[in-house]
Formats: structure tokens, sequence, C-alpha cells
């Protein structure tokens, strides 16, 4: 039972594993969780009732404990997933300008920014203040609004720009 219980196991990472590469789901579809694990659920219980009513009860066993481990794991693939996807997809950092925070999100696959301030965050409001696209040239980003004139200059973890001011604006990188 064990030895069975650890090859579907090995079956489950592998599995669920290939399907997070192959679709490479993004965290905005979560939802996936809540369709996805039942079906796990389900699907094994159904094949260890199988074996169950053809007499096999040796190996209906870890299909029904598999029926409750299938979901775990593609829980924990799927955090691991959507972490390791985030730093992939995205640079952000944040500054404090006047006492105001401010956060600075590159958008890696769609040649894209965003500026928000965050200062009252703690009460789920945030601002969008500018959208653009952006041009990476050597080791500078020119960021550039979509709807009107402005730009910044993102260098080694500085923006130029910002407001106006030519002054450079010391980043903190976020995770």
């Amino acid at each position: 039972m064990v030895k069975t219980l650890f090859v579907l196991f090995v079956l489950d990472v592998a599995l669920l594993g290939g399907w997070l590469l192959w679709v490479r789901p993004t965290p905005d579809v979560a939802i996936i969780e809540v369709y996805a694990i039942p079906l796990l659920a389900v699907f094994n219980a159904l094949v260890g009732a199988g074996w169950w009513l053809s007499k096999r009860p040796r190996l209906a066993g870890p299909f029904f404990l598999n029926a409750l481990l299938a979901g775990v794991v593609f829980h924990l693939l799927l955090l691991r997933w959507y972490n390791y996807d985030r730093q992939g997809r995205y640079h952000r950092y944040a500054f404090a300008r006047q006492g105001t925070q401010y956060v600075l999100t590159i958008h890696r696959g769609e040649q894209a920014f965003d500026l928000s301030d965050i200062t009252n965050q703690a009460s789920r409001s945030t601002t969008l203040l500018v959208m653009g696209d952006y041009v990476v040239r050597h080791d500078s980003v020119l960021l550039r609004e979509w709807n009107g004139p402005r730009q910044y200059v993102l260098h080694r973890h500085t923006l130029s720009g910002f407001e106006g001011h030519a002054t450079p604006i010391s980043l903190r990188v976020l995770e």
C-alpha cells in the first residue's frame, strides 16, 4: 500500500507540475483551485471505488488516500508556482515623497508599467496614478505615460523625472 501511494504521489507531482508548466496559470485565475481540487478528489475516489467494487481493496486504499493527498499537492504546487511566477513577471519598487508612499510596478511580459499611491493601503485604498509603456536602453529604463506627456527614467534603483524634478529618487526593491 505504501509503495502504491508513493507511486501515486510521484504521478501527482509529475502530472500536476507538468500541467502548471504547460498552462502557466497567472494569479488572477487562482479560482482554478476551487474547481481542480474537488475534481482531483472525485477522480481518485472514483478510481478507488472502481478497485473496491472489483474486489481489490488493496489497490483501493491508496486511491482513497490520494483523493486527499492530490488536493494538498496541487495547492502547494500552485502556491510555489505563483510565488515563482510573480518574481519573473514583475519588478516592483517602493519610494516615499513628501509623506506619500508610492509603488512602481514594471510588467515585464507586457512592456508596461504603473505607478500607484499606496499611502492609504491600510484602509484598502490605492490610487493608480500613471500607466504607460517602457523601453530598455542599455542599463536604463525609459518610462512613458500612455495618455500624457510624463516620462521617467529608471536607472540603477533610482527614478528621475518624478513630478518634474530632475533629482533622482532612491527606490527600494519589493519582493
